[in-house]
């Protein structure tokens, strides 16, 4: 019965992590079509430079999320961690 009880509260647990990833990931996805949307007109600024300074901006910005997540071994963190320190070593050189 103990054990029954433990998975239960672990799935309850995961439940709600995954409705709270859920809930932030649809925020950002609006925060970034808002953005991009508000800098769609621009003549002389491509939305690539847009993109571009904001994840340089989030980076420069949460230094300590990158390093978090160098701590962390989960396939799709060592992607992701991998990905945004290349990022960041291609737009030192820029």
């Amino acid at each position: 019965m103990k054990a029954w009880n433990r998975h239960a509260r672990m799935e309850t647990q995961f439940n709600a992590a995954d409705r709270a990833v859920l809930r932030a990931a649809v925020k950002i996805e609006r925060t970034i079509e808002s953005l991009l949307d508000r800098t769609q007109p621009l003549e002389h600024v491509s939305l690539d430079y847009v993109v571009e300074a904001l994840i340089d901006d989030l980076i420069n910005r949460n230094p300590q999320a990158l390093n978090y997540l160098n701590q962390r071994s989960g396939e799709a963190t060592v992607r992701l961690t991998n990905a945004l320190m290349d990022w960041q070593d291609m737009w030192a050189k820029r």
